[in-house]
């Protein structure tokens, strides 16, 4: 709910309309798209963020795009980027 209300569409927006509305569109989509199957070709099946069925993928590129599909973290969360302190090989000038 956190992650969907944070979106640029219900920034701004009451909680419960934004849920509504929200309900609502999901609804819409469910009318009109149409689940693929193995005869559509390859793709990525993604169930509730958790369940992954990957059909049909081959090659170093797509395999790429599935694992950073398959890694990515839905749910909002802190992370740090830090940099080390100086080592031996920056006192000798060597980078690496």
């Amino acid at each position: 709910r956190k992650v969907k209300l944070s979106t640029p569409d219900y920034r701004d927006m009451d909680p419960e309309q934004a849920m509504r509305d929200f309900k609502t569109r999901r609804e819409n989509y469910m009318r009109v798209y149409e689940p693929v199957d193995e005869t559509d070709g390859p793709h990525i099946k993604i169930i509730n963020s958790k369940q992954f069925i990957v059909t049909n993928i081959r090659g170093y590129l797509p395999l790429k795009v599935v694992h950073y599909v398959m890694n990515l973290h839905t749910l909002p969360r802190t992370f740090y980027l830090t940099r080390h302190g100086q080592s031996e090989y920056n006192l000798l000038g060597k980078i690496g």
